[in-house]
């Protein structure tokens, strides 16, 4: 295994100079100076983790900074960057200090797992699959891996083995909001409307605010012929144009093409901007 992520890490790293890796240090630190009295990485460290938990981040991007001029290439320190860079939503920031991360320290299951999500959301299935499989081969543990995987099994309608992932990582954060709306989109998927629904409800139940699971459970609403039931649940998300034409979709879906006319003509009317995509949608209905 320590073979396959070296050759892994090769892969990673190919092209990169001395200068290149300097760059990224250079990126890291900053021009940030330490205080005077502040000396402990380890303090500054707990700092931006604290910082990080209150969602406090230029105070997190200090203390990391400060941190790295006093010890650079820290395992705990570029970890915390990530994670910074990840929650300030820049995955250039991230994929570099990752990369950094795995040159210290190639056999780092989290950043191999950050590298999977990274190209998951790139649709790179292929390459996160493998950035899964690594890191899950270190660290079983890693849920956020195996939650990818289930991703990656359905993006290939590997629908039972993607419930097999899910449910791994189920048994390491029991109830988790993430994974349970997954599998509730899983179940969609594969048809199994009763059980996606409460699925989603249950991730609803825990994460309120979370807008793709309320989308999709309107949607799974709408695929069972609840059609004002999801109209009134999508309207509270998207406005009524936009909630009449998920709904119409829905409905050709269901082959109630009638129904479909319906909707789709009221989102036409409602937003004649909208016509365009309400439009294409009428395409399908025979």
């Amino acid at each position: 295994m320590e073979k396959a992520i070296s050759s892994l890490l090769q892969k990673i790293t190919a092209g990169k100079t001395a200068c290149g890796w300097l760059l990224i240090l250079v990126f890291l630190a900053g021009c940030a100076s330490v205080p005077e009295g502040i000396s402990n990485p380890d303090i500054l460290r707990d700092q931006a983790r604290q910082a990080l938990d209150e969602g406090d981040l230029p105070t997190a991007l200090t203390k990391l900074r400060q941190s790295q001029s006093l010890e650079q290439n820290n395992v705990d320190t570029l970890r915390l960057s990530a994670r910074l860079y990840t929650l300030m939503g820049n995955p250039l920031a991230q994929r570099r200090v990752i990369q950094l991360l795995l040159s210290v320290d190639p056999s780092n299951a989290y950043a191999l797992e950050q590298l999977g999500l990274l190209e998951l959301k790139s649709g790179q299935f292929l390459k996160s699959e493998n950035y899964f499989e690594l890191s899950l081969a270190l660290d079983p543990q890693r849920w956020m891996a195996l939650n990818g995987l289930g991703v990656v099994a359905d993006s290939q309608k590997r629908f039972d083995e993607a419930e097999i992932y899910f449910q791994r990582g189920l048994a390491i954060v029991p109830g988790h909001p993430k994974i349970l709306a997954n599998l509730g989109w899983s179940k969609v998927l594969a048809g199994k409307l009763t059980e996606a629904q409460t699925l989603l409800q249950d991730s609803l139940q825990i994460a309120p605010d979370a807008m793709t699971t309320r989308s999709n459970l309107a949607f799974c609403i709408a695929l069972q012929g609840r059609y004002e039931e999801a109209l009134a649940l999508y309207a509270s998300l998207y406005g009524d144009s936009v909630a009449a034409n998920n709904v119409g979709y829905a409905a050709i879906i269901r082959d109630d093409f009638n129904t479909a006319r319906k909707y789709l003509g009221e989102a036409i009317d409602l937003n004649p901007s909208y016509y365009r995509r309400a439009a294409n949608n009428l395409l399908g209905v025979k």
